[in-house]
C-alpha cells in the first residue's frame, strides 16, 4: 500500500530533526570545550594609582603574572588573584599575563603591555619626563587618510541646530588654537556619530588613528584645559563594535567651562587641544571578546563611533570611577595613521600669482607596494587629455611622500580641473575625482572636499 503524504513527511522529518539535534549538541560541546580568557582594561600608558581588575566569563580562579623588561614567559611567576595594583611598577614598562587557573596554552592567555607612569599622557605641549604628550597636530604628514563619510548621527537633546553639522567631520583637520575651532559637529549629552573611511584602518605598531575635538587652554595656565570627552568604538561591519577602555583619576567635579588636566584622563577622545588629534592604538583591543571571536577584525576597521561622555560623573570608566569634565563633545574629524589601501591626502591649492597656483598632496602606499604618482590638470571639457604637472615615486616601505606641483599660465574665467592618480605595481589605480574650478585672480571658486575613489 502506498505511503500517505503524512507518512512520507514524518519519514523525512525524523532524520532532519536528528541532524538538527546533533548540530545543537555539537555546538554546545564546542562552547563548553572553549577556554575563557580573562579580561582587564588595557591602555598603552596607564596611571600607577590604578589597580587592574580581572574578570573571567563563567567565573573561576584567575592566575596573573607580570613580566618586566628582559623577562620571558618561561620566567613568569603566577599568582591566583583578580586584581593587580600598579603602584609597584611606576616608571616601568611591563607585560601583564592572565589566564584561567592551570591553562598552559598561551593562545588562551590575556597579554597586554603597559607603560606605567605617574599619570596618563599630559595635554598638548605639556612636558612630563618619561611621559610625553601624544597628541598629533592635524597638519602632520603622518596622517595617511581621513574620514570620508558619516552615518547614524544622533545628537543629544541639548544640541542647537547651528552646531548639528555632521558633514564637518569629513576630510582633514587644519588650524590650531582658535583657528577653525567652530568647524565641528556637536554631539551633545550622550550623542553619537559613526564615521566611515575610504580605506580600512589596520593595526600596526604604534597608534593607528586619532580623534579631534576643539578644546582650548584656560587663559593664564600652563596645563589646565577646557576639555570635553567621548568614548571611542570601532567596527568592521558596522554592526558589531568594540570599545576602548577609559579611566579617570580626576577626583573633583568640573564646573561648566571649568578646567581639567589631560593627564587625569585615559582612553577617551578629547584630551588634546584644538588642531591636535588624540591617538588610539588598535592593539589595545586585541584581547576583547568581540575581537577574539572574529566579530571585529582589527585589520579591517571601517567604522569609528564616537559617543559623548556627560561630564557630571554619571558615566563611569572601565574601573567604575565617575568621569568628570564638560559635556557636549565637539567632533572635528578622525585622521588615520595606518590604512590598508593607498592613501591620498586632500590636495591643498595655493595661489602664487594671478595666473599661477600650486597643488600639494601626500601619498601613502598602504600595503599596496610602490606607487607612481601623477598630479594631473585638464580643461573641464577635455578630461581625456590631461597634462601631468607633477608627481614622483613612493617606495613600498615609505610611510608617505609629499608632492607639490606649480602650475603657470592659467587664464581668467577659464574652467580647469585637477586630480591625483597613484598607480601600483600591477597597474591598479587609486585616484581622487576630478575637481573643477573657475580661474579667478585670487581664489578657486566652488571648491569642496575631495574624497578618494579606487577604480
Amino acid at each position: 500500500m502506498p505511503r500517505s503524504s503524512h507518512a512520507r513527511t514524518r519519514f523525512l522529518t525524523m532524520p532532519l530533526l536528528a541532524v538538527v539535534a546533533f548540530l545543537l549538541i555539537f555546538a554546545a560541546s564546542a562552547a563548553a570545550d572553549s577556554t575563557p580568557i580573562p579580561e582587564a582594561p588595557t591602555f598603552p600608558v596607564i596611571a600607577d594609582s590604578l589597580t587592574l581588575p580581572f574578570t573571567l566569563e563563567g567565573g573561576g580562579e584567575i592566575e596573573v603574572a607580570v613580566l618586566e623588561e628582559g623577562q620571558t614567559k618561561a620566567a613568569a611567576q603566577w599568582a591566583v588573584t583578580s586584581s593587580l595594583p600598579l603602584g609597584p611598577y611606576e616608571g616601568k614598562n611591563i607585560v601583564v599575563l592572565a589566564r584561567k587557573a592551570g591553562v598552559t596554552d598561551e593562545g588562551d592567555w590575556f597579554e597586554s603591555t603597559y607603560k606605567v607612569r605617574e599619570s596618563f599622557p599630559p595635554g598638548t605641549e605639556v612636558e612630563i619626563p618619561g611621559n610625553p604628550s601624544v597628541g598629533v597636530v592635524g597638519s602632520s604628514p603622518t596622517y595617511r587618510g581621513w574620514a570620508t563619510g558619516w552615518e547614524d548621527y544622533e545628537p543629544g537633546p541639548n544640541v542647537e541646530p547651528q552646531w548639528a553639522h555632521p558633514s564637518e567631520v569629513e576630510g582633514g583637520v587644519g588650524g590650531t588654537g582658535y583657528e577653525n575651532n567652530a568647524g565641528v559637529c556637536t554631539l551633545g549629552d550622550h550623542g553619537k556619530i559613526t564615521l566611515t573611511f575610504g580605506s580600512p584602518i589596520i593595526d600596526q605598531p604604534g597608534y593607528d588613528f586619532a580623534v579631534f575635538e576643539n578644546g582650548f587652554r584656560i587663559s593664564g595656565t600652563t596645563e589646565s584645559d577646557f576639555l570635553e570627552f567621548a568614548r571611542v568604538e570601532v567596527s568592521s561591519d558596522g554592526t558589531h563594535f568594540v570599545r576602548f577602555d577609559s579611566a579617570s583619576i580626576q577626583e573633583e567635579t568640573v564646573a561648566a567651562y571649568g578646567a581639567t588636566e589631560a593627564k587625569y584622563i585615559g582612553g577617551l577622545a578629547g584630551t588634546d587641544l584644538n588642531g591636535y588629534g588624540t591617538p588610539f592604538d588598535l592593539e589595545s583591543l586585541r584581547d576583547k571578546q568581540a575581537v577574539r571571536e572574529g566579530l571585529v577584525d582589527l585589520d579591517d576597521v571601517n567604522y569609528v563611533r564616537i559617543v559623548d561622555v556627560v561630564g557630571n560623573g554619571e558615566d563611569l570608566d572601565s574601573f567604575g570611577h565617575p568621569t568628570y569634565g564638560s559635556g557636549g563633545f565637539d567632533l572635528r574629524g578622525v585622521g588615520v595613521f595606518h590604512q590598508r589601501d593607498v592613501g591620498i591626502t586632500t590636495p591643498e591649492v595655493t595661489w602664487k600669482s594671478p595666473s599661477a597656483m600650486s597643488i600639494a598632496t601626500s601619498v601613502s602606499p598602504g600595503t599596496k607596494g610602490e606607487q607612481e604618482v601623477q598630479i594631473e590638470l585638464a580643461r573641464e571639457a577635455d578630461y581625456a587629455d590631461p597634462q601631468v604637472v607633477g608627481g614622483g615615486t613612493v617606495g613600498a616601505e615609505d610611510a608617505y611622500k609629499a608632492f607639490d606641483a606649480e602650475v603657470n599660465g592659467l587664464f581668467s574665467n577659464q574652467t580647469y580641473a585637477y586630480r591625483i592618480v597613484s598607480t601600483g605595481p600591477g597597474g591598479e589605480e587609486t585616484s581622487t575625482p576630478w575637481h573643477s574650478f573657475v580661474k579667478s585672480p585670487a581664489a578657486i571658486e566652488g571648491s569642496s572636499a575631495i574624497r578618494l575613489r579606487t577604480r
